[in-house]
């Protein structure tokens, strides 16, 4: 297998632990923090996948060290999981890869103010790998409904101010956005 199958593949992988972890809300910080109670809720949850102890023990050491979730202990030992925005960023890319195409076009046009380059940056990354097509500067196409998705980044990278998401039926562009979704 090429190193580009294996990547693909672990990307898939860890967007199906954090999806699994991310509807598993109950009990959700004993769940990340000992591996036996996560193992045993996963393996009532999802009895098709192969869940291994060690291996789920790996991936939610690998989610961690990926500064997907974070473990935090507050003043009297109580454990809480977190996403980190990378989770949150992860989990809505894996969301927007199931989106169907519906033949409106969605804009997201923005102009975030120079002393906001990183999270402008993290933002135009973000709508970028939900699908986003640039077509000039700072405005944007896809034809999926993810109005959603785009305000939860906006929000997570503190820019909703700046955004603004048109949806459109038809255009003077339409030949060379389809072009573009392509």
């Amino acid at each position: 297998m090429d190193k580009e199958k294996i990547k693909k593949r672990a990307k898939s992988i860890t967007a199906d632990v954090l999806e699994t972890l991310f509807i598993i809300t109950e009990g959700f910080a004993d769940l990340a923090t000992s591996r036996a109670a996560t193992y045993r809720h996963l393996r009532n949850y999802d009895r098709d996948y192969d869940w291994t102890e060690s291996k789920l023990g790996r991936w939610l050491d690998n989610l961690r060290y990926g500064k997907y979730i974070k473990i935090t202990e507050d003043s009297t030992s109580k454990k809480s999981v977190e996403f980190t925005n990378k989770g949150k960023i992860r989990i809505i890319d894996s969301i927007a890869d199931q989106i169907e195409n519906d033949n409106k076009n969605r804009f997201v046009s923005f102009d975030i103010p120079e002393d906001m380059t990183n999270n402008r940056d993290g933002f135009r990354r973000a709508i970028k790998r939900i699908g986003f097509k640039r077509i000039q500067q700072s405005l944007w196409v896809i034809n999926k409904n993810v109005s959603e998705l785009v305000e939860m980044l906006a929000y997570e990278y503190k820019v909703e101010k700046y955004i603004v998401y048109i949806i459109a039926e038809s255009s003077d562009i339409d030949g060379i956005i389809e072009k573009m979704l392509k």
